[in-house]
């Protein structure tokens, strides 16, 4: 019997800059080390639209409860574009 390989979507701003590409590569690490599919997905959380509309543009669509098993936010990139009680 196979067993479907676990799936961890990583939310985090971009993935350039010093601080993004060393998170993002210990989290790649991390995700090999534990046997698990990791989704990288970058942008913005939510658009000008506000919280109560979920924009098509932004991240929401890919991390679903059918689509992944687990979430690692990278809050301090994205805390910044929707504020503490955003996140």
């Amino acid at each position: 019997m196979t067993t479907k390989r676990r799936t961890v979507a990583f939310l985090i701003n971009n993935v350039v800059g010093d601080y993004q590409s060393e998170l993002r590569a210990g989290v790649e690490r991390a995700a090999e080390a534990h046997d698990v599919d990791l989704l990288t997905a970058f942008g913005e959380p939510i658009t000008a639209r506000g919280a109560g509309e979920v924009d098509r543009s932004s991240f929401y669509h890919l991390v679903g409860a059918g689509r992944v098993d687990g979430l690692i936010v990278a809050s301090s990139t994205l805390c910044y574009l929707v504020g503490v009680e955003g996140m």
